[in-house]
């Protein structure tokens, strides 16, 4: 193979956060209006609650991984994610599913852009993700497409019986 046919090392993490993304949609599409606020498998949230955090923590994750670009990823002493997550879920309780999945769309087009904007070694920059562990920017993308499967399997569990 000659190195202009080697696959760009950006392909696997869009790959990833597309699949990711995929999963999330389904989940979405699969719940009726009046399902969104039943409890789920994750004690503390409904459906609707999920969707919330997740739309909150894509751009969380996307600054984070500029401040790891920028070197300064380093956590604030006494910094609890649960917390934060609990916090920011409250400041946006009650939002339609419409607007959150619009605030998905955007938040997306600026990871892909922020990734298309990487040259390939970045992909191995090292900084600190927000649950205390060291991470490279490639891990980052596999944490957010992770990230979004776990918790569409816990939105599907919103779904009533039928």
């Amino acid at each position: 193979m000659e190195e202009t046919d080697m696959p760009d090392r950006k392909t696997t993490p869009r790959e990833q956060i597309t699949a990711g993304r995929a999963a999330l949609n389904a989940a979405i599409e699969s719940l009726r209006d009046d399902e969104w606020d039943h409890p789920t498998t994750n004690p503390e949230w409904t459906g609707r609650d999920l969707l919330t955090h997740l739309t909150i923590a894509e751009p969380g994750l996307l600054a984070r991984m500029r401040r790891i670009l920028e070197g300064t990823s380093q956590l604030p002493p006494g910094f609890d994610l649960n917390v934060y997550n609990q916090r920011q879920v409250g400041k946006r309780k009650g939002e339609s599913v419409a607007t959150l999945r619009t605030a998905l769309g955007e938040s997306r087009t600026q990871v892909l852009t922020f990734l298309d904007g990487l040259a390939e070694d970045q992909l191995d920059v090292r900084g600190w993700h927000a649950s205390g562990c060291e991470v490279s920017l490639a891990d980052m993308f596999e944490i957010l497409a992770d990230h979004e499967e776990t918790h569409a399997k816990d939105i599907l569990t919103a779904r009533a019986v039928r």
